[in-house]
């Protein structure tokens, strides 16, 4: 069977540099080389932008998961994994993940959803978000 050939690949980890290196801090590096390595167009957004210098002096080098080859535009983006997990920045939200599972299963609920958290800023999206977490 061939390959499996992506038109695009997000990826996000915790650390990178502005050419597009970048390493995982958590215990687990997933698969995000592989989809960025099995796509024709490849996208990573990390925790935080850093100097190559200080990306390559803070973790083993076994971390550095993914190299500049891999990627054609990188973006700073905190929280960028949410609501998922992107250890050790931050753990899984379960609640806001069910909160999605269960939106999504309706039309008038993935409405809302988009309404309420993907129809304006990052800021907007932040503070609803914020805003969940608070009436729990």
């Amino acid at each position: 069977m061939p390959a499996l050939r992506l038109d695009a690949a997000f990826a996000h980890l915790n650390l990178g540099d502005s050419h597009g290196n970048a390493a995982y801090t958590g215990i687990d590096p997933y698969f995000d080389d592989l989809f960025l390595m099995a796509a024709e167009r490849r996208f990573l957004s990390v925790e935080r932008i850093v100097a190559t210098e200080e990306l390559v002096k803070s973790v083993p080098p076994q971390a550095l998961l993914v190299n500049r080859m891999m990627v054609d535009a990188i973006v700073e983006a905190p929280g960028g994994a949410h609501f998922t997990t992107a250890a050790p920045d931050y753990g899984r939200d379960e609640q806001f993940q069910r909160h999605y599972a269960e939106a999504a299963s309706t039309q008038v609920g993935w409405q809302q959803f988009v309404h309420t958290y993907l129809s304006g800023t990052e800021a907007d999206y932040q503070a609803a978000v914020h805003n969940f977490g608070a009436s729990r």
